[in-house]
């Protein structure tokens, strides 16, 4: 049986009424009651009974989730329910739409990638293994949207007849949480492990790599439809790196980063992210652009094509490929 989170059937709510009601729902949802009457004078009957159903939900998700005492919430909540007890209208909320997909309807958490492509003129095969669990660009049956969690997230790359670690991802948690009309939550991420960068002798190179130990943290807002089948961001993004061929041995950044997550039709979705981060280490600005496309053959089979590029003093570093993964 489908049973909906508090915070589902509130969201329903305010995509069934409208955001301007909702919005009025959250003003009123601790206001007095001589307070929020003269404001709901101004609407509609039905559209009272809207907005008190919608603040007596907003207010009891916020009790739920000990945001409020309980010696403050109780009166508010009796006070709302006596509002829209005189009004004799039928309850204004619907059952939210039931997802098209179950969690355990999901993909399976574990991976196995495989690539061929190009980069700065090179051709390269690449076989990457994922621990654990989604990603933002897999197969969104299932899985909340804008939530990501990789656990050793890792790709061997051979090229020029060598083979190397391109990345390892120890640990990366991306939580984006849009704004909606009762909240504004903060969309914040970190990640911690190693990847190769295009650099020699601290500089920014369009012919080296070179790995380093990386660790990223951002925190911003994020905004989405109601069905969140478009989620887009806005963050500041924080980067400490180690490795032997920096400038000191380390360096740090800073800058904004961008970018959205669409899901087009059933079976296509992308995610486009630009980052902007400026290197205390050589004073510059890099900019990187990394998009993802998918086609979802079934819950545990896709086709990936992905795009990378980077500029840094007027100089850039471009890859390309074209890969399948199976989830089990």
């Amino acid at each position: 049986m489908y049973r909906p989170a508090l915070e589902t059937q509130l969201l329903a709510q305010a995509h069934q009424h409208g955001t301007s009601l909702a919005k009025v729902a959250h003003q009123i949802a601790m206001m007095p009651t001589q307070q929020s009457s003269q404001i709901l004078k101004s609407f509609s009957e039905q559209d009272q009974a809207k907005i008190l159903e919608m603040a007596y939900d907003d207010l009891y998700l916020q009790f739920t989730s000990r945001q409020i005492e309980e010696s403050i919430a109780q009166p508010q909540l009796r006070q709302l329910l006596a509002l829209r007890s005189q009004i004799d209208l039928d309850k204004q909320r619907q059952e939210p739409k039931r997802p098209t997909k179950e969690p355990t309807q999901g993909h399976n958490a574990r991976n196995i990638s495989v690539k061929a492509g190009e980069v700065q003129g090179d051709k390269f095969l690449e076989l990457g293994h994922r621990q654990a669990y989604h990603d933002l660009i897999d197969p969104q049956g299932g899985y909340r949207a804008g939530t990501q969690l990789l656990f050793l997230n890792g790709s061997a790359q051979w090229r020029d007849d060598h083979l190397k670690l391109e990345n390892l991802d120890l640990l990366e948690v991306n939580s984006y949480n849009p704004i909606q009309p009762f909240k504004t939550p903060l969309s914040w991420g970190f990640n911690l492990g190693w990847r190769q960068e295009a650099l020699q002798d601290g500089t920014f190179s369009e012919e080296k790599q070179h790995g380093v130990a990386n660790f990223n943290a951002q925190v911003g807002y994020s905004f989405a439809d109601y069905e969140r089948k478009h989620i887009c961001y806005g963050q500041l993004q924080t980067y400490v790196q180690a490795g032997s061929n920096l400038d000191k041995g380390w360096r740090v950044g800073l800058g904004p980063t961008l970018g959205c997550m669409n899901q087009w039709f059933e079976h296509f979705n992308s995610v486009v992210q630009i980052e902007l981060p400026y290197w205390e280490d050589q004073n510059q600005w890099n900019l990187r652009v990394n998009t993802q496309w998918q086609y979802v053959i079934n819950r545990n089979n896709a086709v990936r094509l992905n795009w990378d590029y980077e500029q840094q003093n007027h100089q850039d570093w471009m890859k390309s490929s074209l890969g399948y993964v199976w989830f089990f």
